[in-house]
């Protein structure tokens, strides 16, 4: 009987692989030892472990019927089966044992499908607010037209507290949110949006949660004004005032990099001990801050006696389980520190403030195109006032570059330092001449964190703008 040798010299071929052992017969023939095959393939009761065939072949005996009808199905083992009710994922879905064969129950999102902690479609968990759900995704395209929104009041949205610590706005979108025109954020508090869909941010729109004069974007500090400190979680400290004259400039607001010192003036001329110091700059976050909890930029010190420190830049965060694509603008740079006054002070001028923060994540990808654009960066020192004319105010961090205000006059004024575009800001000038004022020093720049998929090795960027850009994986769970 052929056919049934030639099946067992073949599982022979194989019998390393089915964990059998193998023997030499007298006769040159090979005997498949112990056990025989198990498993489904052939029936344990199947190999005749006896002696020597008698037949011409000398090979192997079969006896009759042993051969099991039910395990050999079309020439593929169908293995040992599966327990009731147990789940796999299997190309991007999810499927169950049913009857002993995994038949499918979900087909999952482009996320796809994971087994860590039992098998389900994963998702984006967002970063800062980690427990907050996502809405059950659906069609509908969202358009935000140009808006202002107050994240104090957090009309339409809920304030919860992020896991790192602080306040935020937490606003929710079912479907894919199209933004057709400049969304003006504003108040205390960062404000944090989970999109269910795909975002879309069109040229010529966007996000403004930039800095204006001492008025910070939303999660910001506030830049220091008479009787009020710089606020945030780096702000600038305030310029000494030494005299009717002697004034020194205000600290630019730290971020991601640190702001500038302000500049001294002297009280009693040059290389005289009686100055007026400069506030201390605003310090910088940690090198692996990502931006986690969510914060905005430190607002500048008070140029001495009373000029105004710039607003910290915002923070803003989109956490989006489809794609990302910007074609317009995001801007939560710093605004710049005020000029100083003379109005017969000559005050110093005040520091700018530091960029806030951008947090772009998706568990898709984050796409920049055309003319995008993303600001982060630190507003320029204010100038100090002089005889001749009021020192100049910085430039916001929005503008390339954001340079320092200029000086009132070379007699008593000095320039403030530049703002940070992807580091540190610049200290404001000293003046050592007799009764002279400091310029105000620069805020630092700001972060932007995309979370992506790959954007740890290579960092998505804007066309143009400021900030230093950090990337990370997703957080797909």
């Amino acid at each position: 009987m052929k056919w049934p040798s030639i099946v067992l010299l073949c599982l022979a071929c194989s019998a390393d692989r089915a964990g059998l052992a193998e023997r030499e017969r007298p006769d040159g023939a090979v005997e498949l030892d112990g056990g025989d095959l198990d498993g489904g393939g052939l029936d344990g009761s199947g190999l005749d472990g006896g002696g020597p065939d008698a037949g011409p072949d000398g090979g192997g005996d079969l006896d009759a019927g042993d051969l099991d009808a039910g395990d050999l199905d079309g020439g593929v083992d169908a293995g040992p089966g599966c327990d009731e009710g147990s789940r796999i994922c299997r190309d991007g879905a999810i499927y169950s044992c049913t009857s002993g064969t995994f038949v499918l129950v979900t087909a999952c999102s482009a996320l796809g499908c994971t087994e860590v902690g039992g098998a389900h479609c994963a998702t984006l968990t967002p970063s800062n607010v980690p427990d907050e759900p996502f809405l059950a995704r659906t069609g509908v395209t969202v358009d935000a037209p140009a808006v202002t929104y107050d994240t104090n009041t957090c009309s339409e949205g809920a304030v919860v507290t992020q896991e790192g610590g602080g306040e935020v706005c937490l606003m929710r979108w079912a479907g894919n949110l199209r933004v057709t025109g400049t969304v003006r954020v504003h108040g205390a508090r960062p404000l944090i949006g989970l999109i269910s869909g795909d975002l879309v941010i069109e040229s010529g729109a966007g996000f403004d949660l930039g800095g204006v004069d001492a008025t910070p974007g939303a999660g910001g500090g506030v830049g220091a004004t008479t009787g009020a400190d710089a606020g945030g979680a780096a702000p600038g400290g305030d310029g000494d005032d030494e005299g009717n004259y002697s004034d020194g400039g205000g600290g630019g607001g730290g971020s991601c990099a640190a702001g500038g010192a302000g500049g001294f003036g002297s009280s009693d001329g040059a290389g005289g001990e009686d100055r007026a110091l400069g506030g201390p700059g605003g310090g910088a976050h940690a090198a692996d801050y990502l931006l986690e909890p969510l914060r905005g930029g430190g607002g500048g010190g008070l140029g001495a006696r009373s000029t105004r420190g710039g607003g910290g830049g915002g923070a803003l965060q989109l956490s989006v389980l489809g794609r990302i694509t910007v074609r317009g603008r995001i801007d939560v740079a710093g605004a710049g520190g005020g000029g100083g006054d003379n109005d017969g002070n000559y005050e110093a001028g005040g520091g700018g403030g530091a960029g806030g923060g951008v947090l772009l994540e998706s568990g898709l990808g984050v796409t920049f195109e055309g003319s995008s654009e993303v600001w982060a960066g630190g507003g320029g020192g204010g100038g100090a006032g002089s005889t001749s004319a009021s020192g100049g105010a910085g430039q916001p961090g929005d503008v390339a570059p954001p340079s320092g205000g200029s000086s009132g006059g070379t007699v008593y004024g000095a320039a403030g330092g530049n703002g940070g575009t992807d580091g540190n800001g610049s200290p404001g000038a000293n003046n050592d001449t007799r009764q002279a004022n400091g310029g105000g020093g620069g805020g630092g720049a700001g972060c932007v964190v995309v979370r992506a998929p790959g954007a740890a090795g290579a960092v998505p960027r804007a066309a143009s703008g400021h900030g230093i850009y950090r990337g990370a994986e997703p957080r797909l769970e």
